[in-house]
């Protein structure tokens, strides 16, 4: 397998028993497959494919048994190497507003607003920071305040809520 080929999944931090289970960190924002049999292994400049005899996800990473692997003397030689997975086993990206970060944003009303800096899920919404006339603004992300996204021009278009502006004006 070419390493062109493939995408970084994460890298193994230790092993976890006696049976050769190895604890995995995953690479941050990465759409992971459920099922997987197969993962590689950089070994020198090489990959190194591995079927997988189990796999379990965690919040940030999870745990994997490798095919062949049943001891933990065999399992510490895979410590602190980087998987690989084939990109065409990724599932399909799915949209997020964070795909937005550095777009270039416009009010319908007041016209070009800045660039948005940065992108966080809370509870209820997502929320945007954006630095108009040097101030920050938090404007919401949502079906009712998106109006626009054109990917090719990297602009968004937004309806933001009326008087939310005057809001940081006044700070």
């Amino acid at each position: 397998m070419k390493k062109e080929d493939c995408v970084t999944f994460g890298h193994i931090g230790k092993t976890r028993g006696l049976k050769g289970e190895l604890k995995f960190v995953l690479t941050p924002d990465l759409d992971v497959p459920d099922v997987l049999s197969l993962l590689y292994l950089l070994d020198g400049t090489s990959l190194v494919p591995f079927p997988v005899d189990s796999l379990n996800y965690q919040e940030k990473g999870g745990f994997l048994r490798l095919a062949g692997v049943s001891s933990v003397e065999a399992a510490q030689r895979f410590v602190g190497k980087q998987l690989f997975i084939q990109t065409d086993l990724l599932p399909e990206k799915q949209f997020s507003y964070k795909d937005l970060v550095r777009y270039t944003v416009y009010d319908s009303l007041v016209g070009l607003l800045g660039e948005l800096e940065e992108v966080v899920r809370l509870p209820q919404q997502w929320i945007g920071r954006i630095y108009f006339n040097g101030i920050e603004v938090l404007v919401p992300l949502n079906e009712h305040t998106v109006l626009e996204i054109i990917e090719d021009d990297k602009k968004l278009i937004l309806e933001l809520p009326e008087g939310l502006l005057d809001i940081y004006r006044k700070i």
